[in-house]
């Protein structure tokens, strides 16, 4: 929660900020200072009667224009900021997926925002275009980068124009200070990361990371992910993260979006303020497929559910519908993005509720390989009509199905 500022001296003395609890406004002067720079904000942490704020945005149209000027992942990193805000009644009543119909859709993202607008939800702050010429206004965002005046002089005095000067010295040097290094990622599972630390597949999650020098904690940072697999760089991605104690740090999902399988290479690259960490390798390594054949007819085995779990608890779910040989009398089901270096279990969940373990906890080299080693189908347990009619496909055959 918001720290409230006690100390008259640090805001403004519109009739508003009498009746404003946390003054958000503050926050607006760290991490740099400029136009259309804004936050969005509780009304909880404003009150009522918010009219004469310079900082508060009074029509969605200009909130539009500020919203219209940065990227899907700066306007998420928006977004999550107030989800964190509203209390459990308003997140039942105001849901985006109400509003949003994919992961892109600014449109219906915008909307989800109106709506918790036009319902005084929420309110956006930010710093006016016009602040340059308000000389108050520009003393008082630049106060907290001139520290030494904040120390001598508190007061907002109107002749006091050196306080400003300082002021932008200070945060000039500052950012001529900030540098991002050393780029660097790992498994954000701690399972993935004991088992595959130096290599991702498509699906893991991974925490992209690079060291921050002079950024304040919570200062926001970018890293764009790039597929440099054709020879040529193109960017499929960008995720924003932010600083803490010298790192900087975002989640991002391996994809595969132009489809380059195994041939898939991938390098990302931190900025923040002018500054880029210089770009780093997430290596990747084939997902494979595996086939497994089961004799029974679609039509026998009913609702019945196959499911392979991996040994670190991923899953994969199939039924009859999945498969991938049709009018002949088994079932031929494909799972695909397995982690080769990985144990994996197959169970089968009966209609009825009935769960019979085929095969548990074995290595996708032993399920992949069709001569020598223990074959590990001989261990499945008794299903019925199941028993004995399950074989194994070699994943190379899935050109031929």
């Amino acid at each position: 929660m918001p720290e409230i500022m006690t100390d008259p001296r640090t805001y403004f003395k519109f009739q508003s900020c009498e009746r404003c609890f946390y003054k958000p406004c503050d926050r607006l002067r760290f991490g740099g200072v400029f136009p259309g720079k804004f936050i969005f904000v509780h009304n909880n942490y404003i009150g009522i009667g918010f009219v004469d704020c310079p900082f508060v945005a009074q029509s969605f149209d200009e909130i539009e224009r500020l919203i219209g000027d940065i990227s899907l992942s700066e306007l998420l990193f928006h977004i999550n900021d107030i989800l964190g805000a509203l209390t459990p009644s308003e997140r039942l009543r105001y849901r985006q997926r109400d509003y949003v119909s994919e992961y892109s859709d600014v449109a219906g993202r915008i909307r989800f925002l109106k709506a918790l607008w036009e319902d005084r939800v929420m309110s956006v702050v930010r710093i006016p275009d016009s602040f340059s010429t308000d000389r108050k206004m520009r003393k008082w965002l630049f106060a907290n980068e001139g520290l030494s005046y904040m120390l001598k002089k508190p007061e907002l005095e109107d002749n006091d124009d050196a306080a400003v000067t300082d002021g932008m010295a200070a945060q000039q040097q500052a950012e001529e200070q900030q540098s991002l290094s050393d780029p660097r990622w790992e498994q954000d599972d701690d399972q993935r990361e004991q088992d595959s630390p130096d290599a991702a597949i498509v699906g893991d999650v991974v925490n992209l990371m690079a060291s921050a020098s002079g950024f304040d904690d919570g200062a926001q940072v970018t890293f764009d992910i790039y597929d440099t697999s054709s020879g040529s760089s193109q960017k499929i991605d960008t995720v924003s993260g932010s600083v803490d104690g010298g790192r900087a740090q975002a989640q991002w999902t391996v994809a595969d979006p132009n489809d380059s399988g195994d041939n898939l290479a991938l390098e990302f690259e931190a900025s923040a303020n002018g500054k880029t960490s210089g770009r780093a390798e997430v290596l990747t390594k084939p997902a494979n497929k595996l086939w497994i054949r089961i004799s029974i007819s679609p039509k026998d085995a009913g609702n019945d559910k196959f499911i392979l779990t991996s040994s670190t608890g991923d899953s994969w779910v199939k039924n009859a519908t999945d498969d991938q040989m049709a009018n002949d009398q088994s079932i031929d089901l494909l799972f695909d993005k397995l982690d080769t270096s990985l144990n994996y279990t197959l169970k089968v969940i009966a209609e009825d509720g009935t769960s019979v373990t085929l095969f548990k906890d074995v290595a996708y080299s032993d399920l992949s390989s069709q001569a020598g080693g223990k074959d590990p189908l001989d261990e499945a347990m008794d299903l019925g009509e199941y028993i004995g009619d399950i074989e194994q496909v070699d994943p190379t055959r899935g050109s031929e199905l």
